[in-house]
């Protein structure tokens, strides 16, 4: 049992309880508290030894950093949802953040999406064919080839997101097709390809 020693050298025996904060069972300190959360309760209700607990903290966090970011590795490990709600929480708060770092990402990294817009397309080209679908058609040249979704966008299809919606799908033919680009447009405004 936890207890602890008097001035004069005897000994006293603590009460083991159910701390009412965090439920464990561990030594009574006070209000049905155990000493952590007595603590804790204390600091949040004294701004100033919530401030001395927090420069002691940076303080230890600058004199530890190894193990400060174990720590961190830790806590992430052991909450991801929590970090998951928290991000998504702030994506919808800061909208035009988000936007204003994807552009800077996008700018940053053109050479990059284009090398991987150009292997998903190749990989398109190999599934789903490498000329278009049009039977009076037949164009092959890569660069005129788009992918259509066949049904248009009724199934709750994105237009500038076509190649990802196939390549999730399995390339499904029944869903996706190879057109050029002047049969993919005639059928986007006029509903039908008049060379099919």
């Amino acid at each position: 049992m936890p207890g602890g020693e008097v001035g004069d050298g005897r000994v006293f025996m603590a009460k083991v309880i159910v701390c009412g904060q965090c439920g464990k069972q561990k030594a009574h300190h006070a209000k049905g508290l155990c000493r952590n959360c007595y603590c804790c309760m204390r600091r949040h209700l004294n701004p100033a030894l919530v401030e001395k607990a927090r420069i002691r903290s940076e303080k230890w966090r600058k004199d530890n950093p190894e193990k400060a970011a174990a720590a961190i590795r830790r806590w992430q490990d052991a909450n991801p949802e929590r970090i998951r709600e928290k991000h998504v929480a702030w994506v919808k708060a800061n909208p035009q953040k988000v936007a204003d770092a994807d552009r800077k990402w996008r700018n940053a990294n053109a050479d990059k999406i284009r090398m991987r817009d150009q292997i998903l397309m190749e990989e398109a080209i190999r599934q789903l064919g490498d000329k278009c679908a049009c039977p009076g058609c037949g164009v092959s040249e890569r660069l005129f080839l788009t992918i259509d979704h066949i049904n248009g966008l009724d199934e709750g299809g994105r237009r500038d997101h076509a190649i990802r919606e196939a390549k999730k799908s399995g390339w499904d033919k029944t869903k996706f097709q190879m057109l050029c680009w002047n049969c993919n447009m005639t059928k986007s405004n006029k509903g039908f390809c008049p060379v099919h």
